[in-house]
């Protein structure tokens, strides 16, 4: 049985690669898991700098990169499936993955193609903008001249057509059900829940440690980790720092990230740059670092007392939370990310206030950091890509039996 996967892939050694995003991480991990005997897997991924056309990871497992970022990625991914012929696709999906503006516009055609080729289609969507949520303030943060409903149903159309070309579906959380279901009229029977993986690294590191090599002793580190969007509520974050800095001064609040690739902000102005002009009027204990790379992820994560995370709008399962586990490093998140763990006490409302009031709490309460350490512990157990990956292969085996049946059913 040949299984294809659509995704973005990192560089070879690689993970965490800068414009990359969630789904090469993603991708990565669980490719590398996979374990079960007859399957082969075909990754059609991006075309990157200096690396190879085809990569062979071993005797079942192949990486083609066949496609740019642009108009003609559906093009050149349906001469590549053409010409292969799996028995299942699974595209890694997220809005902005195969390119911006048009070509996201023009994403249901890759969907539409394979579906002409008789070739059952699962789909992971990584991501779902709750319409709801699609406000005029928020749709400006981004720079963008188009009126809500005009985005809604885009959005709308978009979803719904690829929900529909769709075999089955794969979400991460469980209240994405009602968003996809309620607001964009998917069928509930194609809906499954495979939560996000969380690794396990080969070496975590000691704290204190940690904290020398980066110049923060002597600090109580709290961390941001993750592209710089204006959903993530980094400005609310920045103004809570303006208070908890009067009561806690060892604070040190760790920015670290760099500007979404490809999105501006207000009048095309990085946001990286709106967000440091903020910093700078409140404390010089607000540090940016930029895009970290992947040999310095665990070294800042175990430096760290705390990560917050607190987006106003929940378009994902964050991947910074799963690392947060990963690394044993306590984490704090707004409501907008509660159903991801569901722990209450580690959750606060995405304004200033409840933001201030929570960090305050956790720095005070020894008792939260080890209860949010015990879920953490149980997530880990639960969500490992061991796991994650033999939930995904047991979906790819169903298909193996009946596929014609299953194409007729849809």
């Amino acid at each position: 049985m040949k299984i294809g996967i659509i995704c973005s892939y990192p560089p070879e050694g690689e993970k965490h690669a800068f414009g990359e995003g969630g789904i090469s991480w993603y991708s990565s991990n669980l490719l590398s898991s996979f374990k079960a005997k007859g399957i082969d897997y075909c990754v059609y991924a991006n075309k990157t700098p200096e690396q190879p056309l085809e990569t062979l990871i071993n005797d079942n497992k192949k990486i083609i990169r066949c496609w740019t970022r642009g108009i003609f990625s559906t093009i050149q991914l349906s001469y590549q499936i053409l010409k292969d012929r799996p028995n299942l696709i699974h595209i890694q999906y997220e809005l902005f993955m195969l390119g911006k503006g048009v070509t996201a516009l023009l994403s249901p055609f890759l969907f539409l193609a394979i579906r002409i080729l008789r070739i059952p289609i699962l789909v992971t969507i990584h991501g779902i903008p709750p319409l709801s949520k699609l406000e005029k303030t928020f749709i400006q943060g981004y720079g963008l001249k188009i009126p809500p409903i005009i985005l809604r149903i885009t959005l709308w159309i978009i979803v719904w057509i690829i929900s529909s070309l769709s075999n089955q579906i794969i979400l991460h959380r469980k209240d994405f059900i009602e968003v996809l279901t309620k607001e964009y009229h998917t069928s509930k029977q194609k809906i499954m829940i495979i939560p996000l993986g969380i690794e396990i690294p080969n070496k975590i590191l000691d704290s204190e440690e940690s904290k020398i090599k980066l110049g923060f002793q002597r600090k109580r580190v709290i961390l941001f980790f993750g592209y710089l969007s204006k959903y993530k509520g980094l400005e609310l974050l920045i103004e809570s720092f303006r208070l908890l800095i009067k009561k806690h001064k060892d604070l040190l609040l760790i920015i670290a990230g760099d500007d979404t690739p490809g999105l501006a902000v207000r009048s095309r102005h990085p946001y990286s740059t709106i967000l440091k002009s903020k910093a700078k009027k409140i404390s010089p204990k607000i540090q940016f670092t930029g895009f970290i790379n992947e040999e310095d992820i665990g070294l800042y994560f175990s430096a760290s007392d705390l990560l917050v995370l607190p987006y106003s709008v929940g378009l994902s399962s964050s991947g910074p939370l799963s690392l947060a586990i990963s690394y044993n490093t306590p984490f704090l998140i707004s409501s907008e990310l509660s159903s991801v763990i569901n722990l209450e006490v580690a959750s606060f409302e995405p304004n200033v206030l409840s933001i201030t009031k929570k960090i305050d709490q956790y720095l005070q309460n020894k008792n939260l950091r080890h209860e949010i350490l015990r879920h953490a512990s149980i997530l880990k157990k639960e969500r490992s890509w061991s796991r994650i990956s033999a939930q995904t292969e047991q979906i790819y085996l169903n298909y193996d039996f009946g596929c014609r049946e299953k194409i007729r059913q849809s």
